[in-house]
Order: structure tokens, then sequence, then C-alpha cells
């Protein structure tokens, strides 16, 4: 900093590099803790699916083969919460002889249904073992990348044409031609 004309302008240029590695630097740490904690919350999910409370009754079954099996059906958007749609998730799977054993949050409800009922799969439109429920992921995600960009994009128009416009208005002349000294 030799000269004082060079402080002013340096000096805010720095500050203002400073602010936004701060801000990056706020948002990194952020993301890797939610990355984390989203990481925590399905481990605990998948302990949670693979240690669910055995259902084997002493009694006999009623079903030639015996036995039952059992499948869980997730969705996205916490859509079990709406009784309508658990109503229309029950009534879909009961089709393959399925039967709603436990909700066990607003995502996954876990079904049992006797092995004999295999048999039937082939009569029945619906995939018996279906264990996704709403639109598929990639659709969702699909959706989510297009609104994203119409919402960057509305603005990015707005500021082209507003600028256009603003230009548009400006009269512009030709520079004068400086005046050229007798020989």
């Amino acid at each position: 900093m030799g000269r004082d004309g060079d402080a002013p302008v340096l000096e805010p240029a720095i500050l203002g590099l400073l602010a936004v590695d701060v801000g990056v630097l706020t948002v990194t740490i952020n993301k890797a803790y939610q990355a984390q904690q989203a990481s925590a919350k399905e481990q605990k999910r998948q302990e949670e699916e693979e240690n669910l409370t055995r259902y084997d009754s002493p009694q006999p079954t009623p079903y030639p083969q015996g036995g039952w099996e059992f499948k869980i059906v997730r969705a996205s958007f916490r859509s079990f919460r709406h009784r309508h749609v658990l109503q229309t998730v029950c009534e879909e799977e009961a089709q393959s002889g399925w039967i709603l054993l436990e909700k066990l949050d607003d995502e996954r409800l876990r079904f049992r249904r006797p092995v004999a009922f295999r048999a039937n799969d082939r009569l029945v439109a619906r995939d018996p073992y279906r264990s996704y429920y709403g639109p598929p992921a990639e659709l969702v995600s699909l959706l989510s990348l297009l609104c994203l960009l119409g919402l960057l994009a509305f603005p990015a128009y707005w500021g082209f044409t507003f600028i256009q416009n603003l230009l548009d208005h400006i009269e512009v002349r030709s520079p004068q031609s400086a005046p050229t000294a007798p020989p």
C-alpha cells in the first residue's frame, strides 16, 4: 500500500473476498452437517427395519404352505400421513393378499401375507412385491430440476430485458474528433 490511492480500492476488495470466503465456508459446513444428520437418520431406519419384531405365532396357520412373508412399502413426501392415501395403499395391497401389519412412520408401512397367496400373484395386475408408492424418485428429481431452472431463468430474463430497455433509451453520440493541430 505504497500510495494513498491504492488503499481505498484495495481494502473493500479484500473485505469482499473475505466475506464471500466466510459465506462459502459457512454453507459448506452446514451442508456437511446436514449430510451427516441424514446419514445417521438413514442408518437408524435401516437398523430399525432389520431388527423388526418377529410375528411368528405358535398356532398353526390355516394355509397349507404355512408361514408368512413380509414387506415394507416406502413413499416419499411423508405421503402416509394422509388417511386417504393410507387407505388407498392398503386396498391396493389387499388385492394381492397383503395385510397392513404396522405403520412405521409417515414414509413406511409394513405388510404381511400368507405364503400361500403367492399362487395368485399372476392374477393381479399390480406387482405384488412393489416396495415403493408414489411417483418415481427420478421423476421427482427431474421436476425439481425444471422448477429450479425456471426460478433461475425468470430473474435472468427480467434483468436482461430491463437492461436492454434501459440501454435503448440512452442516446448514444459518436465522439467528436479531436482538433488537428496545424502543421
